[in-house]
Formats: structure tokens, C-alpha cells, sequence
């Protein structure tokens, strides 16, 4: 409970939280309630070798943990036979002051078959380019990429403001967020074998393989520095942005926002959304071998750390909302302090964050890893942003 608020406030979200309690305990938002477990290690191998150098974690270690991820939660991200970009639209431009408007058709080839999404792109006006970037990952209705550009889930005039380039696909171009319809986008027209495997590519992958397509597309626009590039996602795009900076290392920086359960936070704590509702709810985002761990975590060979440690070496932040509770607070801010081990004990960065998440109290934004915790609910704001900004500028200038 929040020490700050008053008992009115305390009354209300503990009866908020009675049905939850009353119908068999089926939500846990408690912290007494949340079962011991034991995480497995990130610096053991499956031979039971301890890891301590560089080399023997990108050469053993860390492809074990991507072979892991991939067999059991969200399926192995496919590669392709070609790849081309057509620039679409330039006039559809809400920002001609600040910004050059362009929309880009990226068409994926393989085997006999294609592809075509859209990217949005702004770049700023002014000559001090190339520019870093950001790349929102978004599955939020689609008219706030086509006609809403000054809502704080897509702020693309503080973005220009603060001197980066402001991108955004929606994940509807690449793979429906849609249990009935997920397979109608890249699965069912590019790769339909995916669909017969039991760890093959659901929607969680597709998306990241749309961000992956996208740095194909930044490397060789001359206005983008894609050594500067960081990709974005809230809540189940945030999901998808953790498995696009772990599959991608051109990624300087991967940045989750409340992406709670198979995202950052620890699945083992079985706090807010467990894996059993991941996957009752959402089947089309993980492997169907994922299926397996609901409502036994415990069995679970790896944990969400796991998926933030292989982003390493590169920058990783998480942000969080006291009232969302769902997403699992402290549960992110464990994936991300346990995960990030692999950046201060591996490649030996120092890593600032608080020793435990009742100590953080304001931002923490650091080289190689940040975290906030804002008031609020589950929720895309320009405050987030903000952040985020300010721990790109940490990194890059």
C-alpha cells in the first residue's frame, strides 16, 4: 500500500481488490501472497558451468537463453530472402514547421511470396543531422499514428523538440492482435510453416520482427543514425520490444513501458497477470509450448531476467505505474535489477539501480539502465516519454 495516500484511499483500493480475494484468490495483488520460488541462474549453463567472461556468455551462455525463449515463450524470429522500401507519402505532414513527413512501404520477399507494411517517419528540420531515433512499436488504435501526433502515447513534437527522429508501425500491418485473425498478416503470407510448430512464431515475434525490418530500413536512410536508435513499446507492445532488443543488437537501446507479464516482470511471483492469463486470454502472442506453464511458473526453465540479460551489453530501461498492478511493479523492476547483472558482472558496466524496489523513489536514469515507477495507472503518457528522453541523451550525447 502507498504510504503517501490517505485511509479513504487505502478503503477503496482494498475493495477494489475484495472480488479478486473473494472468488478464490484468482488475481494475486498482494505481496504476502506471493509464493517462494527460486529463480534459475543466469551464469550457470545447462552442463552446470559457471559463466564469467564475455566469451563464454556470447559464445555458450547467451545462446542458450535465446534457444530457451525461443522454444518456450514467443517463438524464433524468422529471417527473409529480400527485403525493399518505397517512400509512400511525404504531404500527410501535421508538423511541417518542425518536421519532414515520410511514410515508407517496406516489402519483405521470401521464397515466391511478399509482404508490404508502413513505417511513419518524422525527421527533424534542422541541419545537425543524422539523427538518433526512436521507434514506437504500437498496437493502440491506429488513427493515432495516421491523425493524432500530440497524444503522450505518440508525442512527436517533444520527441522532434529534444532533437531525435519519432517513428511508429502499427503491429496490425505486420500481425493482428486478434486470437482469430492473428495468422491473416506475415505468418499466413510469408511463413505459414511457423503456424504448424509448437515453438514457431506467434504475434509477439512477428512484431519484433517488424522492428527488425525497420533497422533494416534506418541503416540506409542517410537522415537516420541508426547507431543511435532505440526501440519503444507499451504494455504488450512493450512485450515486443524486449524481444526485439534481445533478437537484434543494432539496438542501442530497448525501452519496455508497463509490459508486466511476459515482458519485464518475474513470472515466478504469480503478482497480477500470470502466465495461465497470458495465455487463456492472449493464445496468439506466445508459442504454443508456453502453454505448459500456466499455473505452474515453478516449472518454468528461465524467467524474465533471462530476456532483459541478453540484451546486453546494449542500454535497457523499464517504466512502471504505482497502479498498475496488473503489470507487476515490483516484479519489472526485478526483471530489470536481476537482468542487468549480466551488464555489470559480464562486461563489468557499473549498473546504479536501487538495491531494492522500496528505495526507489524518483527516476533512475543511469548509463546502461533505467527505471521509473510514476504514479498512475496502466497508461501511455507524455511523462514516460520524457524519460525515456532523458535516458537516450544519457547514452548518446
Amino acid at each position: 500500500m502507498l504510504p503517501h495516500m490517505n485511509y479513504i484511499s487505502k478503503l477503496i483500493i482494498l475493495f477494489s481488490l475484495l472480488p479478486c480475494l473473494v472468488q478464490g484468490q484468482e488475481y494475486n495483488y498482494l505481496e504476502m501472497n506471493v509464493p517462494e520460488f527460486e529463480l534459475p541462474d543466469l551464469f550457470t549453463d545447462l552442463k552446470g558451468n559457471e559463466i564469467k567472461t564475455v566469451k563464454d556468455w556470447e559464445s555458450i551462455r547467451r545462446p542458450e537463453i535465446m534457444k530457451l525463449l525461443g522454444d518456450q515463450v514467443y517463438g524464433h524470429v524468422r529471417d527473409y530472402d529480400e527485403i525493399s522500401f518505397y517512400l509512400e507519402d511525404k504531404e500527410k505532414n501535421p508538423l511541417p514547421e518542425k518536421a519532414t513527413f515520410k511514410q515508407i512501404a517496406i516489402t519483405v520477399r521470401q521464397d515466391s511470396r511478399q509482404y508490404t507494411f508502413h513505417l511513419d517517419l518524422f525527421i527533424p528540420n534542422t541541419d545537425t543531422g543524422p539523427y538518433p531515433v526512436f521507434l514506437m512499436i504500437t498496437h493502440r488504435n491506429k488513427g493515432r499514428i495516421e491523425n493524432e501526433y500530440d497524444l503522450g502515447s505518440w508525442p512527436v513534437e517533444t520527441v522532434i523538440d529534444a532533437g531525435y527522429a519519432m517513428a511508429a508501425f502499427h503491429v496490425s500491418e505486420v500481425t493482428p492482435d486478434n486470437r482469430s485473425l492473428y495468422q491473416e498478416g506475415i505468418l499466413k503470407q510469408l511463413y505459414p510453416d511457423e503456424l504448424e510448430k509448437s515453438n514457431g512464431m506467434r504475434a509477439l515475434s512477428s512484431w519484433a520482427w517488424g522492428a527488425m525490418r525497420v533497422m533494416d530500413y534506418f541503416e540506409q536512410d542517410e537522415d537516420i543514425d541508426a547507431n543511435r536508435s532505440a526501440v519503444v513499446g507499451h504494455s504488450r507492445a512493450g512485450k515486443a520490444a524486449l524481444w526485439t532488443g534481445a533478437n537484434d543488437p543494432r539496438w542501442a537501446i530497448t525501452i519496455s513501458n508497463q509490459s508486466g507479464a511476459g515482458g519485464a516482470a518475474l513470472s515466478k511471483r504469480k503478482f497480477g497477470e500470470t502466465v495461465k492469463k497470458l495465455n487463456s486470454s492472449f493464445p496468439h502472442w506466445f508459442t504454443d509450448n508456453f502453454n505448459a506453464y500456466s499455473d505452474k511458473e515453478e516449472n518454468l526453465p528461465l524467467d524474465q531476467h533471462f530476456l532483459i540479460g541478453a540484451i546486453a551489453p546494449r542500454a535497457v530501461y523499464v517504466g512502471s505505474a504505482k497502479l498498475d498492478q496488473w503489470s507487476d511493479p515490483k516484479g519489472e523492476f526485478l526483471g530489470l535489477k536481476l537482468g542487468t547483472e549480466v551488464h555489470s558482472k559480464i562486461y563489468k558496466q557499473d549498473i546504479a539501480l536501487s538495491e531494492d524496489f522500496i528505495s526507489v523513489t524518483t527516476p533512475e536514469i543511469h548509463k546502461h539502465a533505467g527505471y521509473h515507477l510514476r504514479m498512475g495507472k496502466h497508461s501511455f503518457t507524455t511523462y514516460d516519454w520524457e524519460r525515456f528522453i532523458e535516458f537516450a541523451d544519457k547514452q548518446f550525447k
